[in-house]
């Protein structure tokens, strides 16, 4: 399993919402995902943490989230 992240601008009658996700890119399963209505550095953390926390699933922490592990994005900025 390699667990990759992306970030989504929602554009919502309310305003503007944004998701960071954390997910399996072999099977695209969402392992820890977080929203806000910033899309500051905290955000993809608290996506990488909550998957890191999943506790139904162990092979995450055990297999990917070790100490000097990487974990890959695509990097680029926000489209409007």
């Amino acid at each position: 399993m390699r667990l990759v992240g992306d970030m989504t601008e929602l554009v919502t009658a309310e305003g503007r919402v944004y998701l960071a996700t954390c997910m399996d890119l072999a099977t695209r399963e969402v392992f820890g995902w977080a929203m806000a209505d910033h899309h500051r550095a905290e955000l993809p953390v608290a996506a990488l943490r909550m998957a890191a926390g999943r506790g139904a699933d162990d092979r995450v922490a055990r297999d990917n989230l070790e100490p000097d592990r990487i974990m890959h994005t695509d990097r680029l900025g926000i489209h409007e």
